[in-house]
Formats: C-alpha cells, sequence, structure tokens
C-alpha cells in the first residue's frame, strides 16, 4: 500500500529538503593505527564496538528519550525487490509494539530502478539504535549483520535529522544552525557544513 501523502510523509519529506547545516562527527577509534587501511583496521576486536559507542553517544546526547521520531529507509532496488523482504524491520528496529511501520515506492529517472521507502514512527526509546548503527558499521566489510540503504533518524518534533553513513562518520543536520546540538569534547566533530538544497534526498 502506498501512503505516500500522509503528514508523516510530508514532515518527512520537509525535513530533508530544508536542511541546510550539518556537523560531520568521525566514528573511527581516535587511537587507529594510520599506517593500516581500512580493512586492516577493522580486523581489530575492538573496531566496530568503538564506532557503534560513538554513534549511540551522539544519538542520545541528541535527541530526548522520549522525542517522537521516524526512521526512514530509503532502497533503489529493481522493480522485483522488495523492501519488506530484507528483513522485519519493525521487529529489527524497534523494542516497542506502539512504533508504526508505512511503506511507498516510486520510479525514479534511471532506466528500471525504484526507490522504495520506509518509515517506522515512535519515539527515542523505542529503537534499537545500536543493532542498526552496527549494520551500517559493517556494510562495507561485508560482515553480518548488515543494514542496507541510506537510514535517517528525524525528529517530529523540531528540524534535526541523524544519518550514519558507513562506519567512518554521521551528519547531524538541520534547516537552521542554532538548533544543532552541542556534543561535548569527547566526540570527534570534523566539521561544520553548509548543505546544498536537498541534499539528502539526491
Amino acid at each position: 500500500m502506498n501512503h505516500s501523502n500522509t503528514p508523516v510523509w510530508n514532515e518527512i519529506e520537509a525535513r530533508l529538503r530544508t536542511a541546510r547545516h550539518a556537523i560531520r562527527v568521525e566514528l573511527r577509534p581516535a587511537n587507529r593505527d594510520l599506517e593500516l587501511n581500512d580493512w586492516e583496521q577493522a580486523q581489530h576486536p575492538h573496531y566496530f564496538p568503538s564506532v557503534v559507542e560513538s554513534a549511540a553517544r551522539v544519538f542520545l546526547r541528541s535527541f530526548a528519550e522520549d522525542e517522537k521520531m521516524a526512521l526512514l529507509v530509503r532502497l533503489w532496488t529493481d522493480p522485483r525487490q522488495r523492501i519488506r523482504g530484507n528483513a522485519n524491520w519493525q521487529q529489527h528496529v524497534s523494542s516497542a509494539a506502539r512504533t508504526s511501520l508505512k511503506y511507498r515506492k516510486r520510479r525514479t529517472t534511471e532506466r528500471g530502478r525504484w526507490l522504495r521507502e520506509m518509515n517506522l514512527k515512535g519515539r527515542r526509546k523505542d529503537f534499537r539504535h545500536e543493532a542498526m548503527f552496527l549494520g551500517i558499521a559493517h556494510r562495507d566489510f561485508q560482515v553480518e549483520p548488515i543494514v542496507s540503504g541510506r537510514l535517517f533518524f528525524i525528529s517530529l518534533e523540531r528540524p534535526l535529522i541523524f544519518q550514519m553513513y558507513d562506519d567512518r562518520g554521521l551528519f547531524l543536520a538541520s534547516s537552521e544552525k542554532e538548533d544543532l546540538p552541542d556534543l561535548g569534547e569527547d566526540l570527534q566533530v570534523l566539521s561544520q557544513e553548509n548543505l546544498s538544497a536537498g541534499y539528502f534526498l539526491d
């Protein structure tokens, strides 16, 4: 069923479309051996736990425990692939039955490709965020569990977006620079950036 016109979809798109300011945070261990390549660094037993711990600290400091939010998953697929078939998303990412799950799909300008999206709405405390962060960190290394697609945690109470793009880092983004949180000195903030309009929708 297509739920493209529901208020939550509209609110999510508005947040993504208007995000112009961002903080980029480094997630890899600060004491990693820079003489090793990425694959060699990832063999260290503390590499992925350290990445997940850093991502979790940013997530927990950025959103209040009861803050209403949505998890958006975006996948580009062929017409026969279904986002539902990849995993039971609601069971995998949510610890509470009070979340709501919706899907939609649409053709893209690239021939034979579909953009399939899922949004799961709940409160920050409802999401098993560390499981998601581990799956994202594993993606480039083909280590299970793997989370496919682009994932965004989006506040439904204020203009704030969290996107962990891989094991290297994440974005916190907002339409207003003043809405970006102060993360503290124990996290590796790489830069503050101005984003092009619709950056997260490309």
